[in-house]
């Protein structure tokens, strides 16, 4: 069964480290890239990990903030929706434990 999620994440240019950032602000998470597709594609792979790992964590996942309301709260920034897909039943990058227990 796949499961899909939605989360609005803030994209800015982070003038110390002269890359783009993105911050998913409900998550608490944050990632980078040297071009604004580097930072979406990190972006999308680091929601994955976080779903997965909180999944098997504690099986709860945040749910999302409305994306009016971010940008309302960021209304000189670009507000992405970023989403990511995951399978249960794909095996690929499952967690160690979860391996010898099958």
């Amino acid at each position: 069964m796949k499961q899909q999620f939605i989360f609005p994440a803030v994209l800015y240019f982070d003038d110390e480290n002269n890359n783009y950032a993105v911050a998913f602000h409900d998550l608490d998470i944050f990632t980078e890239g040297n071009t604004v597709e580097d930072a979406f594609k990190s972006a999308k792979d680091f929601l994955v990990a976080y779903i997965k790992c909180s999944q098997h964590i504690n099986g709860e996942i945040t749910d999302a903030t409305n994306y009016i309301v971010v940008k309302n709260e960021h209304q000189t920034d670009i507000v992405l929706l970023v989403d990511a897909e995951i399978d249960e039943n794909d095996n690929s990058g499952k967690f160690i434990d979860d391996i010898f227990e099958e």
